[in-house]
């Protein structure tokens, strides 16, 4: 088709065509925004693709255009509190809000904080940050995509209890893994974590992406519903069909971008994905993607006869990180669209190297 292709395959970048999760991000903004607040922590977490980075970023656009919030986009690679304190004053700074009560060998280039007292300091000028903002009725947003238990998410979380334990309006939303946000949460200085909100991300409505599909294409109702259901709910997979299917020229025949599809899930997704995954998940999956049946039983069965109870262990850990899913508690089924080929075609690749 002619024109820029209005699908996006590359990961945390807005797309043009973007099935919102209108639900779950109205759900976040009430709670930062009700009055009195009782929420100022909120988790996305999901599998890799299922598009917590985009809904953050709606959230985070959506409270700054009320001229209300400041936010903060921050990064686990550097230290996030001496972010903080720059992009806090910077922010400030920008809305022509008078920092004279603050120390700074810098105004606005290099900010550096006094480095006598060290964390302890810096948490201290922070905190006079947060009332500047707080008098000319600001509040503050960090966010944090792809958290994980380092040590700057570790530095940051003291600070960020602190500031809670002061009343200061200051909030946190952060995207992780499952497996990463639970890590997070059972290390014994994020307490504050414990009770935090969180929102796993489920599949898109079939419904909206067929709609999107068919405005974009101009193509039958059916073949838009038949394309959704190929994406099986799954944010990229709902980007990288969509991607395809426009460069391809909307094929009569969807068979004969399957193949690009596969690749472009496999490359830019399931091979990261597979990679996370334990030994054990992985002689799971395996086992799974070798029989017909979705009979929890016959599965255990496959995996040499698991026992119910260690099965369950894993079971519910693959569930939690959406790769698998389950419509009643006899039955377990591929959650991500084509995964079951993916892994076919990897023990294939495997058995033929060997």
């Amino acid at each position: 088709m002619k024109g820029k292709n209005p699908f996006c395959i590359t990961f945390g970048r807005p797309p043009v065509q973007l099935v919102s999760r209108i639900t779950e991000k109205q759900h976040i903004i009430d709670m930062f925004t009700m009055s009195p607040i009782t929420d100022q922590i909120f988790l996305i977490t999901g599998v890799r693709g299922s598009g917590k980075t985009v809904l953050m970023g709606e959230i985070s656009n959506e409270l700054e255009q009320t001229g209300e919030w400041i936010v903060l986009r921050e990064n686990t690679s550097y230290d996030i509190n001496k972010s903080i304190y720059s992009d806090l004053y910077k922010a400030l700074h920008k809305h022509h809000i008078s920092l004279q009560m603050v120390s700074v060998n810098s105004p606005i280039g290099g900010i550096t904080f006094e480095s006598e007292g060290g964390e302890e300091s810096l948490s201290e000028q922070i905190d006079t940050l947060l009332q500047i903002a707080e008098k000319h009725h600001k509040k503050v947003l960090v966010t944090i995509d792809e958290v994980y238990n380092c040590e700057n998410i570790r530095k940051f979380s003291k600070i960020f209890q602190t500031a809670l334990t002061r009343k200061r309006s200051i909030f946190f939303l952060g995207t992780g893994l499952f497996e990463n946000i639970d890590a997070l949460i059972n290390e014994k200085d994020m307490t504050f974590l414990h009770r935090a909100p969180r929102i796993e991300l489920t599949p898109l409505n079939s419904t909206a992406m067929a709609a999107s599909y068919q405005s974009v294409f101009q193509i039958p109702l059916r073949k838009a519903l038949e394309l959704a259901a190929l994406t099986k709910g799954y944010s990229f997979a709902f980007q990288a069909l969509g991607y395809i299917f426009w460069e391809r020229d909307c094929p009569d025949d969807i068979s004969t971008i399957m193949s690009d599809y596969d690749a472009l899930l496999s490359n830019s997704s399931y091979n990261v994905i597979w990679r996370e995954c334990s030994k054990k998940d992985q002689e799971i999956l395996e086992a799974m993607a070798g029989i017909d049946s979705s009979d929890v039983s016959a599965i255990r069965k496959a995996c040499g006869d698991m026992s119910s109870r260690y099965f369950s262990v894993y079971r519910q850990r693959l569930i939690r990180k959406g790769i698998l899913t389950s419509d009643a508690r006899s039955t377990l089924t591929f959650a991500l669209p084509r995964f079951r080929e993916y892994i076919q075609h990897e023990i294939m690749m495997r058995d033929f190297s060997d």
